[in-house]
C-alpha cells in the first residue's frame, strides 16, 4: 500500500468504527462530509485511484 493509502485507510478505520462496522454509512458519511477530514487525510483521498481506494475498502472488510 502506498502512503496515501494508509493514511486515508486509518481514516477509513476511525468512521467505519464509528458507523458500528457498516462500511455503507462509512461510505455515505465520508462523501458527504469531506470538510471533516484533515488535510493531510483529503489530500491522501484526493490522490487515489478508484482502484486503490477499493484495495482500501477491501482492506477493512475483508476480515469480515
Amino acid at each position: 500500500m502506498s502512503h496515501e493509502q494508509i493514511t486515508f485507510k486509518k481514516y477509513l478505520e476511525r468512521i467505519f468504527e464509528d458507523h458500528n462496522e457498516n462500511i455503507i454509512r462509512t461510505i455515505i458519511y465520508c462523501n458527504g462530509n469531506p470538510d471533516k477530514m484533515h488535510y493531510e487525510e483529503r489530500r491522501a483521498y484526493e490522490t487515489l485511484t478508484s482502484r486503490e481506494i477499493n484495495q482500501v475498502v477491501n482492506e477493512i472488510t475483508l476480515p469480515f
